[in-house]
Protein backbone atom coordinates (compact mmCIF):
# COMPACT_ATOMS: atom_id res chain seq x y z
CA UNK A 1 0.00 0.00 0.00
CA UNK A 2 1.51 3.33 -1.30
CA UNK A 3 0.89 6.12 1.60
CA UNK A 4 3.84 8.51 -0.31
CA UNK A 5 2.18 12.09 -0.36
CA UNK A 6 -1.10 10.74 1.19
CA UNK A 7 -2.95 12.39 4.06
CA UNK A 8 -3.72 10.38 6.99
CA UNK A 9 -5.60 11.03 9.89
CA UNK A 10 -5.31 9.00 13.05
CA UNK A 11 -8.75 8.99 15.65
CA UNK A 12 -7.26 7.49 18.77
CA UNK A 13 -3.79 8.05 17.64
CA UNK A 14 -2.23 8.17 21.48
CA UNK A 15 -3.26 4.44 21.77
CA UNK A 16 -0.35 2.32 21.99
CA UNK A 17 -0.64 0.20 18.65
CA UNK A 18 -2.19 3.61 17.04
CA UNK A 19 1.29 6.00 17.81
CA UNK A 20 3.27 3.23 16.18
CA UNK A 21 1.47 2.62 13.18
CA UNK A 22 1.53 6.53 12.57
CA UNK A 23 4.99 6.75 13.37
CA UNK A 24 5.35 3.77 10.17
CA UNK A 25 3.16 5.62 8.26
CA UNK A 26 5.05 9.27 8.47
CA UNK A 27 8.38 7.08 7.72
CA UNK A 28 6.35 5.70 4.49
CA UNK A 29 5.95 9.18 3.73
CA UNK A 30 2.28 10.18 4.56
CA UNK A 31 1.31 13.08 5.99
CA UNK A 32 0.40 12.26 9.25
CA UNK A 33 -1.81 13.86 11.78
CA UNK A 34 -4.04 12.66 14.80
CA UNK A 35 -6.45 13.39 17.89
CA UNK A 36 -7.19 11.36 20.76
CA UNK A 37 -9.27 12.49 24.23
CA UNK A 38 -6.10 13.10 26.41
CA UNK A 39 -2.51 13.94 26.24
CA UNK A 40 -1.23 11.03 27.72
CA UNK A 41 2.31 8.69 26.60
CA UNK A 42 1.41 8.36 23.09
CA UNK A 43 0.24 12.09 22.22
CA UNK A 44 3.59 13.12 23.33
CA UNK A 45 5.79 10.92 21.87
CA UNK A 46 3.90 11.43 18.14
CA UNK A 47 4.44 15.52 18.81
CA UNK A 48 8.13 14.80 19.68
CA UNK A 49 8.45 13.13 16.06
CA UNK A 50 6.73 16.05 14.76
CA UNK A 51 2.99 15.10 14.23
CA UNK A 52 0.82 17.29 15.15
CA UNK A 53 -1.98 15.69 17.31
CA UNK A 54 -5.32 17.70 18.62
CA UNK A 55 -6.85 16.59 22.14
CA UNK A 56 -10.85 16.37 21.39
CA UNK A 57 -12.67 15.37 18.57
CA UNK A 58 -14.34 17.18 15.63
CA UNK A 59 -15.45 16.42 12.28
CA UNK A 60 -12.82 19.16 11.14
CA UNK A 61 -10.52 16.62 11.96
CA UNK A 62 -10.50 14.63 9.02
CA UNK A 63 -11.31 17.46 6.13
CA UNK A 64 -9.10 16.91 3.50
CA UNK A 65 -7.96 13.39 4.37
CA UNK A 66 -6.85 10.52 2.01
CA UNK A 67 -7.33 8.25 4.52
CA UNK A 68 -8.87 7.88 7.96
CA UNK A 69 -7.64 5.29 10.55
CA UNK A 70 -9.70 4.06 13.86
CA UNK A 71 -8.78 1.99 16.67
CA UNK A 72 -11.49 -0.82 18.12
CA UNK A 73 -12.23 2.04 20.85
CA UNK A 74 -13.61 4.41 18.29
CA UNK A 75 -17.10 3.43 17.85
CA UNK A 76 -17.92 3.73 14.17
CA UNK A 77 -20.96 6.07 14.72
CA UNK A 78 -18.03 8.84 15.99
CA UNK A 79 -18.50 12.07 14.51
CA UNK A 80 -15.47 12.16 12.57
CA UNK A 81 -15.80 8.84 10.97
CA UNK A 82 -19.35 9.62 10.13
CA UNK A 83 -17.59 12.56 8.14
CA UNK A 84 -15.61 10.56 6.48
CA UNK A 85 -17.78 9.01 4.21
CA UNK A 86 -19.43 12.46 3.40
CA UNK A 87 -15.76 13.93 2.50
CA UNK A 88 -14.55 11.10 0.27
CA UNK A 89 -11.85 9.65 2.32
CA UNK A 90 -11.05 5.75 2.57
CA UNK A 91 -11.18 4.92 6.30
CA UNK A 92 -9.71 1.81 7.28
CA UNK A 93 -8.98 0.03 11.19
CA UNK A 94 -5.74 -0.02 12.79
CA UNK A 95 -5.55 -3.65 12.15
CA UNK A 96 -6.35 -3.27 8.86
CA UNK A 97 -3.81 -0.72 7.69
CA UNK A 98 -1.15 -2.68 9.64
CA UNK A 99 -2.20 -5.79 7.48
CA UNK A 100 -1.83 -4.06 4.28
CA UNK A 101 1.52 -2.80 5.40
CA UNK A 102 2.80 -6.32 6.47
CA UNK A 103 1.07 -8.16 4.12
CA UNK A 104 3.91 -7.56 1.00
CA UNK A 105 6.49 -8.37 3.51
CA UNK A 106 8.28 -11.28 5.37
CA UNK A 107 5.92 -10.46 8.03
CA UNK A 108 6.07 -12.01 11.45
CA UNK A 109 3.33 -11.45 13.69
CA UNK A 110 3.14 -12.61 17.70
CA UNK A 111 -0.58 -13.25 19.03
CA UNK A 112 -1.92 -15.12 22.28
CA UNK A 113 -3.46 -14.12 25.41
CA UNK A 114 -0.79 -12.86 27.05
CA UNK A 115 3.02 -12.39 26.78
CA UNK A 116 2.66 -11.13 22.65
CA UNK A 117 4.35 -7.65 23.86
CA UNK A 118 7.41 -9.38 25.47
CA UNK A 119 7.38 -12.04 23.07
CA UNK A 120 7.72 -9.35 20.49
CA UNK A 121 10.26 -7.41 21.93
CA UNK A 122 12.23 -10.02 21.89
CA UNK A 123 11.92 -11.67 18.41
CA UNK A 124 12.80 -8.30 17.02
CA UNK A 125 15.92 -7.63 19.28
CA UNK A 126 17.27 -11.05 18.19
CA UNK A 127 16.35 -9.96 15.04
CA UNK A 128 17.95 -6.37 14.95
CA UNK A 129 21.31 -8.48 16.54
CA UNK A 130 21.71 -10.74 14.14
CA UNK A 131 21.75 -7.92 10.96
CA UNK A 132 18.34 -8.53 9.54
CA UNK A 133 17.21 -4.65 9.83
CA UNK A 134 13.62 -5.47 11.08
CA UNK A 135 10.88 -2.90 11.02
CA UNK A 136 8.89 -3.86 14.34
CA UNK A 137 6.27 -2.88 15.91
CA UNK A 138 5.34 -3.16 19.42
CA UNK A 139 2.44 -2.58 21.78
CA UNK A 140 4.83 -1.04 25.05
CA UNK A 141 7.59 1.47 24.87
CA UNK A 142 11.02 0.52 24.82
CA UNK A 143 14.04 2.29 25.74
CA UNK A 144 16.07 0.75 22.92
CA UNK A 145 13.63 1.81 20.30
CA UNK A 146 13.12 5.61 22.40
CA UNK A 147 9.57 4.42 21.70
CA UNK A 148 7.47 1.87 20.45
CA UNK A 149 8.67 1.36 16.81
CA UNK A 150 11.80 0.89 14.53
CA UNK A 151 11.76 1.54 10.95
CA UNK A 152 13.57 -1.20 8.83
CA UNK A 153 14.84 -2.19 5.48
CA UNK A 154 10.74 -3.45 5.29
CA UNK A 155 9.65 -0.41 5.37
CA UNK A 156 6.51 0.12 3.28
CA UNK A 157 7.41 1.96 0.29
CA UNK A 158 10.76 -0.01 -0.31
CA UNK A 159 12.08 -2.24 -2.65
CA UNK A 160 13.07 -4.52 0.24
CA UNK A 161 10.84 -7.40 1.57
CA UNK A 162 12.80 -7.63 4.87
CA UNK A 163 11.48 -8.73 7.94
CA UNK A 164 8.48 -7.01 9.79
CA UNK A 165 7.83 -8.26 13.47
CA UNK A 166 4.90 -7.13 14.80
CA UNK A 167 2.18 -8.19 17.50
CA UNK A 168 -1.61 -9.42 15.65
CA UNK A 169 -4.08 -8.84 18.74
CA UNK A 170 -6.62 -11.78 18.39
CA UNK A 171 -9.30 -10.05 18.91
CA UNK A 172 -9.33 -7.93 16.35
CA UNK A 173 -11.87 -10.04 13.55
CA UNK A 174 -9.37 -9.62 10.72
CA UNK A 175 -6.35 -11.91 12.11
CA UNK A 176 -6.85 -13.75 9.09
CA UNK A 177 -6.09 -10.71 6.66
CA UNK A 178 -2.49 -10.79 7.60
CA UNK A 179 -0.96 -13.64 6.08
CA UNK A 180 2.04 -14.00 8.20
CA UNK A 181 5.09 -15.58 6.77
CA UNK A 182 6.47 -16.84 10.62
CA UNK A 183 3.81 -16.73 13.30
CA UNK A 184 4.31 -17.37 16.67
CA UNK A 185 1.37 -18.02 19.54
CA UNK A 186 2.18 -17.48 23.29
CA UNK A 187 -1.30 -19.12 24.81
CA UNK A 188 -5.01 -18.83 24.65
CA UNK A 189 -6.95 -18.07 27.73
CA UNK A 190 -10.49 -16.65 28.68
CA UNK A 191 -9.72 -13.04 27.36
CA UNK A 192 -11.42 -10.63 25.78
CA UNK A 193 -14.43 -11.92 26.97
CA UNK A 194 -16.79 -8.50 25.29
CA UNK A 195 -15.88 -10.66 22.54
CA UNK A 196 -15.27 -14.44 22.60
CA UNK A 197 -17.80 -16.42 24.62
CA UNK A 198 -14.48 -18.72 26.14
CA UNK A 199 -11.25 -19.64 25.10
CA UNK A 200 -12.55 -22.01 22.57
CA UNK A 201 -13.57 -18.62 20.83
CA UNK A 202 -10.14 -17.68 21.08
CA UNK A 203 -8.65 -20.29 19.59
CA UNK A 204 -10.84 -20.41 16.33
CA UNK A 205 -9.75 -16.91 15.98
CA UNK A 206 -6.24 -18.17 16.28
CA UNK A 207 -6.58 -20.94 13.97
CA UNK A 208 -7.92 -18.55 11.33
CA UNK A 209 -4.62 -16.76 11.77
CA UNK A 210 -2.58 -19.94 11.41
CA UNK A 211 -4.50 -21.29 8.94
CA UNK A 212 -3.95 -17.84 6.79
CA UNK A 213 -0.39 -17.98 6.68
CA UNK A 214 2.04 -17.39 3.86
CA UNK A 215 3.17 -20.57 1.79
CA UNK A 216 6.32 -22.58 3.68
CA UNK A 217 6.02 -20.52 6.73
CA UNK A 218 6.49 -21.67 10.00
CA UNK A 219 3.95 -21.60 13.23
CA UNK A 220 5.99 -21.66 16.68
CA UNK A 221 3.08 -22.41 19.47
CA UNK A 222 3.74 -22.92 23.18
CA UNK A 223 3.67 -26.47 23.99
CA UNK A 224 2.25 -26.23 27.80
CA UNK A 225 -0.83 -25.25 26.29
CA UNK A 226 -2.94 -27.93 25.35
CA UNK A 227 -5.34 -25.75 23.28
CA UNK A 228 -2.26 -24.73 21.22
CA UNK A 229 -1.05 -28.59 21.05
CA UNK A 230 -4.35 -29.56 19.32
CA UNK A 231 -4.33 -26.30 17.41
CA UNK A 232 -0.59 -27.73 16.15
CA UNK A 233 -1.75 -30.90 15.56
CA UNK A 234 -4.60 -29.50 13.10
CA UNK A 235 -2.52 -27.31 11.39
CA UNK A 236 0.08 -30.13 10.51
CA UNK A 237 -2.34 -31.75 9.01
CA UNK A 238 -4.19 -29.15 7.32
CA UNK A 239 -1.52 -27.17 5.81
CA UNK A 240 1.30 -29.60 5.08
CA UNK A 241 3.67 -26.77 3.65
CA UNK A 242 3.92 -25.51 7.23
CA UNK A 243 6.44 -26.13 9.40
CA UNK A 244 5.07 -26.88 12.73
CA UNK A 245 7.35 -26.41 15.85
CA UNK A 246 5.89 -26.76 19.63
CA UNK A 247 8.26 -25.03 22.35
CA UNK A 248 8.14 -25.05 26.32
CA UNK A 249 8.27 -26.76 29.07
CA UNK A 250 6.43 -30.07 28.14
CA UNK A 251 8.03 -33.33 27.80
CA UNK A 252 6.24 -33.85 24.22
CA UNK A 253 7.44 -30.16 23.40
CA UNK A 254 9.15 -30.34 19.89
CA UNK A 255 11.82 -27.83 21.94
CA UNK A 256 11.98 -28.81 25.41
CA UNK A 257 12.82 -26.09 27.40
CA UNK A 258 15.46 -26.87 30.49
CA UNK A 259 15.38 -24.68 32.84
CA UNK A 260 18.33 -24.19 35.03
CA UNK A 261 17.87 -20.78 37.42
CA UNK A 262 17.67 -17.36 36.90
CA UNK A 263 17.05 -16.70 33.92
CA UNK A 264 19.59 -19.10 31.84
CA UNK A 265 17.88 -22.46 30.35
CA UNK A 266 18.40 -24.13 27.14
CA UNK A 267 16.39 -25.28 24.20
CA UNK A 268 16.70 -27.11 20.85
CA UNK A 269 16.37 -24.44 18.21
CA UNK A 270 15.52 -25.40 14.81
CA UNK A 271 18.86 -24.32 13.05
CA UNK A 272 21.34 -24.53 15.72
CA UNK A 273 20.18 -27.54 17.72
CA UNK A 274 20.68 -27.30 21.30
CA UNK A 275 21.74 -23.94 22.64
CA UNK A 276 22.83 -22.40 25.96
CA UNK A 277 20.81 -18.64 26.77
CA UNK A 278 20.22 -16.32 29.48
CA UNK A 279 17.44 -13.49 30.20
CA UNK A 280 17.93 -10.82 31.47
CA UNK A 281 14.31 -10.35 32.34
CA UNK A 282 13.07 -12.32 35.34
CA UNK A 283 10.15 -14.75 34.88
CA UNK A 284 9.59 -18.59 34.14
CA UNK A 285 6.84 -17.33 32.06
CA UNK A 286 9.34 -15.05 30.20
CA UNK A 287 11.62 -18.09 30.05
CA UNK A 288 8.71 -19.53 27.71
CA UNK A 289 8.18 -16.26 25.67
CA UNK A 290 12.46 -15.93 25.02
CA UNK A 291 12.15 -19.96 23.94
CA UNK A 292 9.18 -18.98 21.29
CA UNK A 293 11.06 -15.61 20.37
CA UNK A 294 14.46 -18.10 19.99
CA UNK A 295 12.54 -20.37 17.89
CA UNK A 296 11.09 -17.94 15.48
CA UNK A 297 14.40 -16.20 14.97
CA UNK A 298 16.48 -18.92 14.33
CA UNK A 299 14.01 -20.67 11.91
CA UNK A 300 14.52 -17.37 9.86
CA UNK A 301 18.04 -17.49 10.01
CA UNK A 302 19.44 -15.65 13.13
CA UNK A 303 22.88 -17.50 14.72
CA UNK A 304 22.85 -18.68 17.92
CA UNK A 305 25.64 -16.16 19.01
CA UNK A 306 22.92 -13.48 18.11
CA UNK A 307 20.01 -15.22 19.62
CA UNK A 308 22.15 -15.38 23.23
CA UNK A 309 23.67 -11.90 23.07
CA UNK A 310 20.01 -10.32 22.36
CA UNK A 311 18.03 -12.33 25.36
CA UNK A 312 20.79 -11.56 27.39
CA UNK A 313 20.76 -7.65 26.96
CA UNK A 314 16.59 -6.98 26.00
CA UNK A 315 15.41 -4.88 28.54
CA UNK A 316 11.81 -5.15 30.11
CA UNK A 317 9.07 -3.00 28.27
CA UNK A 318 7.55 -0.31 29.90
CA UNK A 319 5.41 -1.58 32.37
CA UNK A 320 6.14 -5.02 32.05
CA UNK A 321 7.85 -6.09 35.62
CA UNK A 322 9.57 -2.20 34.90
CA UNK A 323 11.52 -1.16 38.04
CA UNK A 324 10.24 2.25 38.68
CA UNK A 325 12.57 2.74 42.04
CA UNK A 326 14.54 2.06 44.90
CA UNK A 327 13.10 4.75 47.65
CA UNK A 328 13.60 4.77 51.27
CA UNK A 329 14.05 1.17 50.91
CA UNK A 330 11.02 0.33 49.31
CA UNK A 331 10.99 -1.04 45.76
CA UNK A 332 8.56 0.14 43.53
CA UNK A 333 7.43 -1.86 40.20
CA UNK A 334 4.94 -1.09 37.60
CA UNK A 335 3.26 -3.82 35.65
CA UNK A 336 0.62 -4.24 32.36
CA UNK A 337 -1.00 -7.13 34.46
CA UNK A 338 -4.69 -6.78 34.09
CA UNK A 339 -5.76 -10.86 33.90
CA UNK A 340 -5.40 -13.21 36.52
CA UNK A 341 -2.72 -15.59 34.36
CA UNK A 342 -0.81 -12.15 34.85
CA UNK A 343 -0.89 -10.79 37.93
CA UNK A 344 -0.30 -14.47 39.41
CA UNK A 345 2.96 -14.48 36.79
CA UNK A 346 4.13 -11.20 37.96
CA UNK A 347 3.95 -11.76 41.44
CA UNK A 348 5.93 -15.25 40.81
CA UNK A 349 8.38 -13.78 38.57
CA UNK A 350 9.25 -10.77 41.16
CA UNK A 351 9.59 -12.71 44.18
CA UNK A 352 11.95 -14.62 42.64
CA UNK A 353 13.86 -11.96 42.35
CA UNK A 354 13.30 -9.56 45.51
CA UNK A 355 12.14 -10.73 48.94
CA UNK A 356 9.76 -8.24 51.69
CA UNK A 357 6.10 -7.95 52.35
CA UNK A 358 4.52 -7.64 48.58
CA UNK A 359 1.93 -4.95 48.21
CA UNK A 360 -0.22 -4.55 45.19
CA UNK A 361 -2.21 -1.87 44.24
CA UNK A 362 -4.94 -3.17 41.37
CA UNK A 363 -7.21 -1.28 38.84
CA UNK A 364 -9.49 -3.93 37.06
CA UNK A 365 -9.20 -3.19 33.49
CA UNK A 366 -12.79 -3.05 31.77
CA UNK A 367 -16.41 -4.82 33.67
CA UNK A 368 -16.46 -7.35 31.34
CA UNK A 369 -13.29 -8.59 32.18
CA UNK A 370 -13.80 -8.03 35.75
CA UNK A 371 -16.95 -9.47 35.80
CA UNK A 372 -16.33 -12.86 33.97
CA UNK A 373 -12.73 -13.66 36.06
CA UNK A 374 -14.16 -12.13 39.54
CA UNK A 375 -13.30 -15.53 41.34
CA UNK A 376 -10.15 -15.73 39.63
CA UNK A 377 -8.72 -12.19 40.44
CA UNK A 378 -9.35 -12.77 44.45
CA UNK A 379 -7.43 -16.05 44.01
CA UNK A 380 -4.57 -14.56 41.90
CA UNK A 381 -4.18 -11.84 44.39
CA UNK A 382 -4.62 -13.92 47.69
CA UNK A 383 -0.77 -14.14 47.14
CA UNK A 384 0.13 -10.73 48.31
CA UNK A 385 0.19 -9.57 51.68
CA UNK A 386 -1.43 -6.36 51.27
CA UNK A 387 -3.70 -5.11 48.18
CA UNK A 388 -5.13 -1.76 47.15
CA UNK A 389 -8.35 -1.95 44.61
CA UNK A 390 -8.56 1.27 42.68
CA UNK A 391 -11.90 1.67 40.93
CA UNK A 392 -12.53 -0.12 37.55
CA UNK A 393 -10.43 1.83 34.26
CA UNK A 394 -13.82 1.60 32.27
CA UNK A 395 -11.63 1.93 28.19
CA UNK A 396 -14.60 2.09 26.34
CA UNK A 397 -17.86 0.47 28.54
CA UNK A 398 -19.72 1.68 30.25
CA UNK A 399 -20.44 0.33 33.83
CA UNK A 400 -22.52 -3.01 35.05
CA UNK A 401 -24.42 -3.50 37.78
CA UNK A 402 -23.34 -4.63 40.68
CA UNK A 403 -19.03 -4.56 39.07
CA UNK A 404 -17.07 -2.55 41.04
CA UNK A 405 -13.94 -2.43 42.48
CA UNK A 406 -15.53 -1.73 46.20
CA UNK A 407 -17.53 -4.66 46.00
CA UNK A 408 -14.15 -6.89 44.04
CA UNK A 409 -12.38 -5.82 47.76
CA UNK A 410 -15.99 -7.07 49.50
CA UNK A 411 -15.61 -10.46 48.36
CA UNK A 412 -11.80 -10.20 48.49
CA UNK A 413 -12.37 -9.51 52.41
CA UNK A 414 -14.64 -12.06 53.00
CA UNK A 415 -12.03 -14.56 51.55
CA UNK A 416 -9.55 -13.69 53.96
CA UNK A 417 -7.00 -10.92 51.84
CA UNK A 418 -5.55 -7.62 53.63
CA UNK A 419 -7.09 -5.56 51.14
CA UNK A 420 -8.46 -1.87 51.11
CA UNK A 421 -10.57 0.13 48.27
CA UNK A 422 -9.58 3.72 47.27
CA UNK A 423 -10.77 4.98 44.54
CA UNK A 424 -8.91 7.99 43.74
CA UNK A 425 -4.97 7.93 42.71
CA UNK A 426 -3.84 10.44 45.00
CA UNK A 427 -5.65 9.13 48.29
CA UNK A 428 -3.76 5.58 47.14
CA UNK A 429 -0.85 7.58 46.79
CA UNK A 430 -1.16 9.31 50.24
CA UNK A 431 -2.25 6.43 51.63
CA UNK A 432 0.84 3.99 50.80
CA UNK A 433 3.31 7.11 51.75
CA UNK A 434 2.03 6.37 55.77
CA UNK A 435 2.02 2.81 55.51
CA UNK A 436 5.20 1.62 53.56
CA UNK A 437 8.51 0.78 55.18
CA UNK A 438 11.98 -0.60 54.62
CA UNK A 439 11.90 -4.31 52.86
CA UNK A 440 8.03 -3.62 51.01
CA UNK A 441 7.76 -4.33 47.38
CA UNK A 442 4.68 -2.28 45.93
CA UNK A 443 3.56 -3.25 42.47
CA UNK A 444 1.63 -1.23 40.74
CA UNK A 445 -0.99 -3.93 38.35
CA UNK A 446 -3.41 -2.95 35.46
CA UNK A 447 -3.87 -1.56 31.79
CA UNK A 448 -5.11 1.60 32.87
CA UNK A 449 -3.44 4.52 34.45
CA UNK A 450 -2.61 2.83 37.78
CA UNK A 451 1.17 2.85 36.88
CA UNK A 452 1.09 6.62 38.11
CA UNK A 453 0.85 5.68 41.04
CA UNK A 454 3.97 3.76 41.07
CA UNK A 455 5.78 6.63 39.93
CA UNK A 456 4.07 9.42 42.36
CA UNK A 457 4.99 7.45 44.96
CA UNK A 458 7.99 7.08 44.48
CA UNK A 459 8.49 10.62 44.13
CA UNK A 460 6.96 10.85 47.07
CA UNK A 461 8.91 8.66 48.80
CA UNK A 462 12.61 10.15 47.48
CA UNK A 463 11.46 13.57 49.01
CA UNK A 464 9.22 12.97 52.16
CA UNK A 465 9.35 16.38 52.67
CA UNK A 466 7.02 17.57 49.84
CA UNK A 467 3.23 17.67 50.17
Amino acid sequence: MNLDGKKVHFVGAGGIGMSALALLAREAGALVSGCDLVTGKGVELLRRHGIPVEIGHSPEHVAGADLVVYSKAVPLNHPELAAVAADGARLLSREHLLSLLMRPRRGVGVTGAHGKTTTTWLLGRILIEAGFDPTVLVGGIVDELSGNFRLGSAAPGSASDGVFVTEVDESNGIVADFHPLAAVVTNVDDEHLDLFADRMAMADAVSRFLHSMKQGGIAVLSADDPVLVELAARLRSDRPDLAVLTVGFSASADARINEARDGAFSVALPQAGAVELKLRIPGRHNVANGALAAAAASWLGAPPAAISAALAAAPPVHRRQELVARAAGVVVYDDYAHHPTEILATHNALSSVVKGRFIAVFQPHRYTRTRALWTRFIEALSNFDYVVFMEIYAASETPLAGVSSAALARDALKKRLNVQYISRAHLVVEHLASIVKPGDVVITLGAGDVGEVAYALAERLERPDQD
